[in-house]
């Protein structure tokens, strides 16, 4: 996330270190937060990972079918 984040937006925030900068002190922190407090791969009935962009894989999540839409 970091390394794709840096190079998508690095013009944005004025460079490769501004953008880094703004990853590492609030998105990375927000995300990992969001993770732990909705853990939204159970809410899921798929989910994608991601972690090679080139290759993405799509699983099963942990809801199961019947729960589309499900809030936490």
């Amino acid at each position: 996330m970091l390394r794709r984040g840096v190079l998508r937006d690095r013009d944005s925030y004025g460079g490769e270190d501004a953008a880094r900068g703004m990853f590492e002190t609030q998105f990375v922190p927000g995300w990992r937060a969001y993770q732990a407090q909705h853990d939204p791969a159970a809410a899921a009935t798929v989910v994608i990972d991601h972690a090679d962009a080139s290759h993405p894989v799509i699983r099963p999540g942990s809801a199961g079918e019947g729960n589309v839409g499900r809030q936490r």
